[in-house]
């Protein structure tokens, strides 16, 4: 056998092995994009996020996004309801200031202010302030039509700045449970007046 018969037999192989290699690499390739289509095509799961810098908790409820505004924006009814929100002066307008009163404890209340950062009917509510880079809060009600007469409320908040994480890690827990104490209770009040009113 010659040089130039061995060097192309050699080449040959080479080839051979490269071709093997390629199609492996288009075989991993198709599965993990397989996976991948799969993962994104699932619906997305609801879930509650509870840690030091943020919030965010969500509930489904039978009625409309208007109802669910009206509830959230008549801060004059929130002590007739509000499960730890007792008080709130001022009202729901973009760029004016409200002062709340909260249950901190059993036996004790707090009050902070703070200014109505978002305000799109039926939609978008928060409030919140910031002392520059220190430390920033917002509080925020969402809501999102889901069709057959339901809507999903999110209720979160955040906490930035070079302290927020540290002021998060003190409440967070308190705050999910004090969030999802008053989805529910929001929720129940809105879906017994609907069963309430279709007895009639």
């Amino acid at each position: 056998m010659t040089w130039d018969n061995k060097r192309n037999q050699v080449f040959k192989q080479t080839m051979n092995v490269q071709d093997i290699i390629d199609k492996l690499q288009l075989k991993l390739f198709l599965k993990i994009l397989s996976v991948f289509l799969l993962f994104i095509s699932m619906p997305i799961q609801s879930q509650t996020v509870s840690n030091k810098h943020e919030v965010v908790t969500e509930i489904t409820i039978k009625s409309t996004p208007a109802k669910v505004w009206n509830m959230l924006t008549d801060f004059a009814n929130y002590p007739n309801w509000h499960p730890y929100l007792k008080k709130i002066v001022g009202k729901p307008v973009k760029g004016t200031q409200i002062k709340v009163t909260y249950k901190k404890t059993d036996l004790q209340d707090g009050t902070f202010s703070a200014y109505i950062l978002d305000n799109e009917p039926n939609r978008f509510l928060s409030w919140g302030g910031s002392v520059g880079f220190i430390f920033r809060a917002k509080h925020y009600y969402r809501i999102e039509s889901i069709g057959n007469d339901s809507v999903k409320l999110i209720q979160g908040e955040y906490w930035r700045g070079i302290f927020g994480g540290m002021y998060g890690k003190k409440i967070y827990e308190d705050t999910t449970r004090k969030f999802e104490l008053m989805n529910k209770k929001l929720k129940d009040i809105l879906e017994n007046k609907s069963t309430t009113k279709g007895k009639k």
